[in-house]
């Protein structure tokens, strides 16, 4: 399994998936630990769950407009 997550991790959507979900998870956890947030239904709770997913694509998915990185170094003198 880990080698398989390993493995994900080495491509640009593999890793932009890892970092959503733990990112998602991290928000979870504060929303659940930290805030009292007081949920009264069933729908409030399903949209403080999928609510961070949003944020975390849209912030994430910028990357892809970018380049590849390429190693390229320049001395400062």
């Amino acid at each position: 399994m880990l080698k398989k997550l390993g493995n994900l991790a080495n491509t640009r959507l593999g890793l932009f998936i890892i970092l959503t979900v733990l990112f998602w998870l991290k928000n979870l956890l504060a929303y659940f630990v930290d805030f009292n947030l007081g949920e009264s239904g069933l729908l409030q709770f399903i949209l403080l769950i999928i609510n961070p997913l949003g944020s975390a694509i849209l912030l994430g998915g910028i990357a892809f407009y970018f380049k590849k990185n390429r190693a390229i170094f320049t001395p400062f003198y």
